[in-house]
């Protein structure tokens, strides 16, 4: 026999009212998780009980979403300003001005702030270290004149010591002061990274801006900061050769011009002697004392020439020290100055590489080719940069050389040539990295 259970409409009532709000959540839900995958995270789950399960996993979900969203979204952001700043440090610069008022207009830009600065370190070599504002932008110059700080003077100078990252949220008054369409008005942050190569800091990077940075902009930063100091080193290393070889060619030219003047003088006193009988006295007298003078200016011009001598023992020494092969050739196409890393890629001494040329080291037709190029470089007037891959060791290089013409003028020569070779294995390495995470992450979003 079959039992049955009277329930009252009451009870009925209900039972029908908790299915219809099973029916609302699991509705409501369905809704959420549509609008979810469509990638509509700012979406809202609308329940009638806080302490809904359902509610508290999906909104929790969301969250999960959104940080992640969020964090791909930073990346992204990264990578794509790493690729642009890495671009910008490729161009060859005419000197740090333009190198550094690049890099900071479009940092300041790219991180949405408003102003920013780039201090480079000076007087180093003096014993009297400075920074000194190399560029800025968005400066206000009636504001901010101070162009120069010394280690340790202020947040600059305290970063520069501490070789540390300074981030300031409470700014100090007459910090600085950002100038616009609206007036006058202190900034909100600024954040001061030091340039470093080699752990050592070669300049300061200053950013101010009205937002807050984020901890993903901050460190971008650093990275830019980091590249900017090893840019910044090579800059500077190659404006000291450039002065270097002029002062040398200029003192070089000053002693060749002397010696031509004194000869001179002695052959017009040997031809007015030839001349006047009546004055050999006085003439004999003339001429040895012209001949001393130029016993001692052949002193001179030894002792010129030994100081010559130590001043390209020390170009050289500050060549051997760059992590770059670097040469000079002559209008015959032959080494008249070399480093060691050059003399070490043919595997041979400074004294015997000089006066040698490609012929020496290359077959006939691999040579004609490296003259013949060379020649189009020096005709043109302008200087070429080359890419190329060798295998050194068993290990695949990519080099990048620079050749340009170079006028010797103690040589009296215009067919020179000054070549610069760079291992940028490494950074090509970096950019393919760079590519195939960029790669990864927008078959992430197409998905």
């Amino acid at each position: 026999m079959i039992s049955y259970q009277l329930v009252n409409k009451s009870e009925i009532q209900q039972y029908k009212e908790e299915i219809d709000r099973l029916n609302g959540t699991i509705l409501h839900a369905a809704e959420f998780i549509s609008e979810i995958g469509k990638g509509n995270l700012e979406a809202d789950y609308k329940s009638d009980s806080e302490n809904d399960i359902l509610r508290t996993a999906l909104l929790s979900m969301k969250s999960q979403l959104k940080k992640i969203a969020d964090q791909e979204k930073n990346h992204a952001w990264a990578n794509k300003g790493l690729a642009l700043f890495a671009e910008l440090m490729r161009i060859q610069y005419v000197n740090l001005n333009d190198f550094s008022y690049a890099i900071i207009s479009n940092l300041v830009k790219y991180l949405n702030a408003n102003q920013g600065g780039v201090f480079i370190l000076t007087g180093e070599n003096e014993g009297k270290p400075l920074l000194e504002m190399y560029a800025s932008y968005a400066y206000d110059k009636k504001k901010y004149n101070q162009k120069i700080i010394r280690p340790g003077q202020g947040l600059l100078g305290q970063a520069f010591l501490e070789k540390e990252s300074i981030y300031i949220t409470e700014i100090p008054d007459q910090y600085t002061t950002v100038t616009s369409g609206l007036g006058a008005s202190t900034p909100s942050v600024v954040m001061i990274v030091p340039l470093k190569y080699n752990d050592v800091v070669v300049g300061i990077l200053e950013v101010a801006s009205f937002n807050k940075f984020e901890k993903f902009e901050l460190e971008f930063a650093e990275k830019i900061a980091q590249s900017m100091g090893a840019a910044v080193t090579s800059i500077k290393i190659n404006e000291r050769t450039e002065k270097l070889l002029y002062e040398t060619r200029e003192q070089t030219e000053s002693l060749k011009s002397q010696e031509e003047e004194m000869r001179q003088n002695l052959e017009e006193l040997q031809s007015t002697q030839e001349k006047s009988e009546s004055m050999e006295s006085d003439l004999r007298m003339n001429k040895e004392m012209l001949e001393q003078k130029l016993l001692e200016h052949d002193l001179e011009n030894k002792r010129m020439l030994e100081y010559m001598d130590n001043y390209k023992q020390i170009l050289i020494e500050v060549l051997d020290e760059l992590p770059l092969k670097i040469f000079i050739k002559d209008d015959q196409g032959k080494f008249i100055l070399v480093n060691t890393a050059v003399a070490n890629a043919h595997n041979i001494s400074i004294e015997k590489l000089l006066n040698t040329s490609d012929f020496d080291y290359f077959s006939e037709e691999q040579a004609s080719n490296y003259r013949k190029q060379e020649l189009d470089i020096i005709k043109d007037g302008k200087p070429v940069v080359f890419y190329h891959e060798e295998t050194v060791n068993g290990k695949k290089k990519v080099l990048k050389t620079m050749k340009r013409p170079i006028y010797l003028k103690h040589l009296d020569q215009s067919g020179g040539l000054l070549g610069i070779q760079t291992d940028i294995t490494e950074i090509k390495r970096l950019e393919e990295l760079l590519k195939e995470k960029e790669t990864k992450l927008e078959g992430y979003q197409k998905k």
